[in-house]
């Protein structure tokens, strides 16, 4: 019989050293139970003067948006989402560029 479990955290940083910090002040401070909130944390660290009003809750997302200057900078892709493999919501952070 399969373990079942409540619910679980588990962060995926694929050797890149940043990832590393985010994966640590996810797994410290991100929400299992209320998995929609760690979305609104990730647009709130790195867009510090976006607020949400009490009460929004994240059900589903997919976005992108530039983090950086015109000069240089990184897309950041946000996916929130349910995974049919886990059964479970999996939020799912890409950077690309530099």
């Amino acid at each position: 019989m399969p373990l079942q479990v409540l619910f679980n955290k588990r962060c995926d940083f694929y050797g890149f050293e940043l990832g590393s910090v985010a994966c640590q002040a996810l797994m410290k401070y991100g929400s299992a139970e209320f998995a929609g909130n760690n979305v609104l944390r990730v647009v709130s660290c790195l867009s510090p003067d976006t607020h949400f009003a009490s009460g929004v809750k994240i059900e589903h997302a997919a976005f992108s948006f530039h983090y950086g200057n015109d000069g240089s900078g990184s897309e950041v892709i946000v996916e929130f989402n349910e995974s049919e493999a886990l059964g479970a919501m999996v939020l799912k952070v890409t950077v690309e560029g530099y």
